[in-house]
């Protein structure tokens, strides 16, 4: 999943505007606008390094080119974050206790009859 994305906000736009403006978007977060200025689109995309960048006034396809840029560090940077993950736990295995009537229907186990070399000699 990318971090920066683009959303339209058509709910922003004026009556005057001819075109969409967008909400720049860090990990589903909205961080800034972009808008059409004179000629062209002005966002400002948040780096990995904390700051952000200004593209200046540029067609929305070179504002979603320098994104995918932007992304492309994101995930070199979260790669490079990671956590080591530890080995799952095992889990105990739970049996569910036994009926008191199959305790009663149960018989004992017999005891294990020796061969005569193995007995013990009291």
């Amino acid at each position: 999943m990318p971090a920066v994305t683009l959303r339209p906000a058509p709910n922003r736009k004026a009556i005057c505007e001819t075109e969409m403006p967008y909400d720049v978007l860090l990990d589903g977060n909205k961080v800034d606008e972009a808008y059409f200025n004179l000629r062209g689109y002005r966002a400002g995309i948040p780096t990995p390094g904390g700051g952000h960048l200004d593209p200046g006034e540029v067609s929305l396809a070179q504002l979603r080119r320098d994104i995918a840029h932007i992304n492309r560090e994101w995930a070199e940077l979260r790669r490079t974050l990671r956590p080591v993950k530890a080995p799952p736990k095992k889990k105990a295995r739970v049996q569910p206790a036994p009926d008191l009537l199959e305790l009663a229907l149960v018989r004992p186990p017999r005891p294990r009859r020796l061969p005569h070399a193995l007995l013990p000699l009291n």
